[in-house]
């Protein structure tokens, strides 16, 4: 790997803000938007009674090894039309969560309706075939 990344477990993290990655794209943001994304994420999971779903198990894996700079490589979480339906419904409710608990900076806001939307928008009409 080029000198400027380093791979901790399930983050390939370069020396800039946070990101996912998904399909050669990466949709970047502050690494606390997108640690809070995560944490989102693995909280609705539980909620949905996935806590055994390799889902799950992949977004806490990740969110526990999370550092500056992490990128969360998704491809490694959608890797079938099911998991990619699935995730996206998880996705579409964080995003919901997001907007909704005043966690976020008017900032964090502005990513959660437009970058993560577009990673929302982007799982929605992907095919994994």
């Amino acid at each position: 790997m080029h000198s400027l990344f380093t791979r901790n477990r399930r983050c390939i993290t370069p020396t800039m803000s946070a990101g996912f990655s998904y399909r050669d794209r990466t949709y970047w943001g502050t690494n606390g938007a997108v640690e809070l994304c995560l944490d989102k994420l693995i909280e609705i999971a539980a909620e949905r009674g996935w806590q055994d779903d390799s889902i799950a198990a992949l977004l806490y894996d990740t969110r526990e090894s999370f550092n500056m700079g992490c990128v969360v490589p998704l491809d490694e979480i959608v890797t079938n039309e099911t998991s990619r339906i699935r995730f996206t419904e998880l996705l579409g409710a964080a995003i919901q969560r997001l907007r909704e608990d005043g966690e976020l900076t008017e900032y964090g806001l502005s990513w959660v309706r437009s970058t993560l939307s577009e990673l929302h928008a982007a799982l929605s009409i992907s095919n994994c075939d």
